[in-house]
């Protein structure tokens, strides 16, 4: 949802026309790891990923800013619309890497990591989301509370990771907005500015 709904300052058009005008893109998403100490054991994390040149690095950040605060979440008719898209999205990728799904399916009834993966990209995700669609009028106020919960759990300082590649002598600039983003999150108030 986040990167596909209006934002305090932009429509969802303006958004998406600004972001690719200026930088590589971005994309929000979920991360599993696998931890290396215990068999069966993951790490799953809430990212957000973008890609500019030097020149561009406050334009993404502003973004990923205006992304992660200012998402109007709210917004019912726009969450159908991209609830509908992503059902035919993942309907079409179930098809087409049909034997990429089973293996999912099948490793998901023994690995919790699998599971996982599954409940996110998989049969489950599409029931999910079918579901989603199915009973949107009935259940819209529930799903756009949940979506605002979700995002105060998951959107937190103490959770703020990075990863940068990139040359280095622009790693202090994109560690400078990199604390500036972090002292900004959802809920915390822009701190240190």
């Amino acid at each position: 949802v986040l990167g596909y709904v209006d934002t305090e300052r932009f429509t969802y058009g303006e958004l998406f026309n600004e972001i690719n005008a200026s930088t590589g893109g971005i994309q929000c998403g979920v991360e599993v790891f696998e931890k290396a100490a215990s068999t069966g054991e993951f790490q799953a994390m809430f990212s957000i990923r973008g890609k500019a040149l030097y020149q561009k690095l406050e334009f993404l950040f502003d973004m990923m800013e205006e992304i992660l605060n200012t998402s109007k979440v709210e917004d019912t008719r726009r969450l159908y619309e991209i609830i509908a898209q992503v059902k035919s999205r993942a309907q079409a990728n179930l098809v087409s890497a049909g034997h990429s799904t089973a293996v999912l399916r099948g490793a998901s009834y023994d690995s919790p990591m699998a599971y996982f993966q599954d409940q996110m990209s998989g049969i489950g995700y599409y029931q999910f989301i079918e579901a989603a669609e199915r009973e949107f009028e009935e259940k819209k106020d529930q799903i756009v509370g949940n979506l605002k919960r979700l995002l105060r759990e998951i959107l937190s300082k103490d959770s703020f990771c990075i990863s940068y590649t990139g040359e280095k002598e622009s790693l202090s600039k994109v560690q400078q907005l990199s604390s500036k983003l972090k002292n900004c999150m959802k809920g915390e108030g822009c701190k240190g500015e």
